[in-house]
């Protein structure tokens, strides 16, 4: 699984929960907390996920966060 499918796994298992990227760096055992953003940067323009100042829901701290904010399909498979 690539840096960006575990990031999104955990995410949509974590369903509309804001994370920052130090804290989705430490739940998904990523060292580098740059990689992260660079990774949740690419998401901003994806449909199903939302990238905001917010209350990360791991260290309840306001900050930028990422969030899955609706069901995505899968790529590759039927709708």
């Amino acid at each position: 699984m690539t840096l960006m499918q575990q990031l999104r796994s955990y995410l949509r298992e974590h369903f509309n929960q804001p994370y920052c990227d130090e804290c989705l760096s430490r739940m998904v055992q990523i060292p580098s907390r740059r990689l992260v953003t660079q990774k949740m940067s690419a998401l901003e323009h994806d449909p199903g996920f939302t990238r905001q100042a917010s209350l990360c829901a791991g260290c309840q701290t306001e900050t930028l966060t990422t969030r899955a904010s609706m069901v995505a399909i899968p790529v590759g498979s039927a709708a």
